[in-house]
């Protein structure tokens, strides 16, 4: 199963939302891997078994699939958070703050 995802950048975040109607939160795995540098997501769902159902079409996935995203230098990998609602997973990175570059002048002697 594909997972169709949008990542969105904000003034002090990013933001992946990920398409996933009809799972539970126990059906997720979410994960830093690679130090830190990809985002991999996976799912396992697995479909209810039913005594004496015979399926006429079955068009809904189950069974395991799994999507990496690569985490951006200015992603803080500390700072990150998760929330299913309404069949979307939305897995949130705070900025890093930067630095604010600062000149030093050097006097030749």
């Amino acid at each position: 199963m594909s997972m169709c995802a949008e990542v969105k950048e904000y003034p002090n975040s990013y933001a992946f939302l990920i398409e996933m109607p009809g799972l539970k939160r126990e059906d997720f795995n979410i994960q830093l891997v690679d130090n830190h540098k990809v985002l991999l997501i996976s799912v396992d769902k697995e479909r209810e078994k039913e005594e004496g159902v015979k399926y006429v079409r079955a068009e809904r996935r189950f069974g395991n699939y799994s999507r990496k995203f690569e985490i951006s230098e200015d992603m803080n990998t500390e700072m990150i958070s998760a929330l299913y609602k309404d069949g979307v997973l939305t897995v949130t990175f705070d900025k890093l703050k930067r630095k604010k570059s600062k000149t030093v002048h050097v006097e030749l002697a």
